[in-house]
């Protein structure tokens, strides 16, 4: 009976941390189960394997949570298009993330632990570069931990694990129902697909201009590709699945070697200003 009030004590208080101060998302040990935190809502976002997606229109059809403004102009990303789910972090906080390395070497041979973490710090510094000046967040990196990204904990963690065939990546957000803000996103893609990622030469990972990077092996992934995508699914925006809208870093699918979503389109700055 003890160890349960000291638990649930310890819970209470990382959540009244959490929302109450300034820095999000301090390390955090154990697990916190969903049902031990009332009000507690979850948004899940899935990015598909562009090649599985296009022999299934029952596939399309069930991914297209919203409905979306087509580009006047296919595929440009100029296009002003994007979705956003009303869901936001704290105004003004900084949300520490964490990367978990533990990736298939087998799958992935050409990706080192350096060249992923590179990949990774990009796709969130290109979106904190997206930030307004005043009422945004800063996405601050906590370091590498073993604690695998999927469940609820209070760390908000990028990495690899076991997810379906097709499925290339899994962003899941918790937030309060009640007041709309976030409280943990995790990022996990899928290790059973080959990923790699090569940075620009000359170029360092502060520098989010630079991109995209050399091309990896054949039907490879683009490690920052997808993170990038599934960064701005951290910051509540939707997935876009028209085909004039493939130009945006929102798209909904993805395709060996695409290094296109590094950089982020008109419609994904102005989500992001939508949101903060």
């Amino acid at each position: 009976m003890i160890d349960k009030r000291i638990a649930s004590l310890a819970i209470a208080l990382a959540l009244l941390l959490s929302t109450a101060g300034s820095t999000f998302a301090m390390p955090a040990d154990g697990s916190v189960p969903k049902k031990q935190t009332p009000g507690l809502a979850t948004k899940t976002f899935v990015h598909y394997d562009k090649d599985r997606a296009r022999t299934s229109l029952s596939l399309q059809a069930s991914a297209a949570a919203t409905v979306e403004k087509p580009c006047a102009t296919s595929g440009s990303p100029t296009c002003s298009t994007f979705a956003y789910g009303g869901v936001h972090w704290k105004v003004g906080s900084r949300v520490v993330y964490f990367i978990d390395m533990n990736f298939s070497t087998s799958k992935s041979p050409t990706l080192t632990q350096s060249a992923a973490m590179a990949a990774i710090y990009g796709s969130f510094r290109v979106w904190g570069a997206a930030m307004p000046a005043a009422g945004g967040i800063t996405f601050v990196y906590g370091g590498t931990t073993r604690v695998a990204p999927g469940r609820p904990d209070l760390r908000n963690v990028v990495g690899w694990g076991s997810l379906p065939s097709g499925t290339l990546a899994v962003t899941t957000v918790w937030y309060l129902a009640s007041t709309g803000q976030i409280l943990e996103a995790d990022v996990t893609l899928n290790n059973s697909y080959s990923w790699a990622y090569t940075p620009p030469t000359g170029c360092t990972i502060t520098n989010v201009s630079c991109n995209p990077g050399p091309a990896g092996p054949a039907r490879t992934y683009d490690v920052r590709n997808v993170a990038t995508h599934e960064v701005g699914h951290t910051l509540m925006l939707g997935d876009l699945y028209s085909w004039s809208n493939r130009g945006l870093t929102m798209y909904g699918y993805a395709s060996p070697n695409q290094r296109a979503k590094d950089s982020l389109g008109t419609g994904d700055r102005l989500g992001v200003r939508s949101a903060y």
